[in-house]
């Protein structure tokens, strides 16, 4: 935890414009992903990251499905990063190494 906070506040001093403008809290988006990930029957989860100076979530709608796409989001809810399916897609290749995980928002 003491790390996760220090390297946040290392990324803030270093933004060069105001870094509270990239915090998100409570994106309006994550109750529509939960209510649907849930009447699917899914099991899933949402895991906020630092990645790339931005706050964003990684979505996993179905934990026990081999070939579903996860994806993650900014707080807005455009999709910035896919991962998974039959096809193997991984368009961030670097986020496993370089994001930050700070919390988990959502899990069942």
């Amino acid at each position: 935890m003491k790390n996760v906070l220090m390297m946040t506040l290392l990324l803030c001093l270093s933004c060069e414009e105001d870094c509270s403008q990239k915090k998100c809290t409570n994106p309006i988006w994550t109750n529509a992903t939960i209510q649907s990930i849930t009447l699917q029957g899914n099991k899933g989860e949402i895991i906020k990251y630092l990645y790339q100076n931005q706050e964003v979530y990684f979505v996993r709608g179905c934990l026990d499905c081999a070939d579903y796409i996860d994806v993650v989001r900014n707080c807005e809810g455009k999709i910035i990063c896919e991962f998974g399916g039959i096809a193997g897609i991984n368009t961030c290749p670097d986020f496993s190494k370089v994001a930050i995980k700070l919390a988990t928002i959502w899990k069942n």
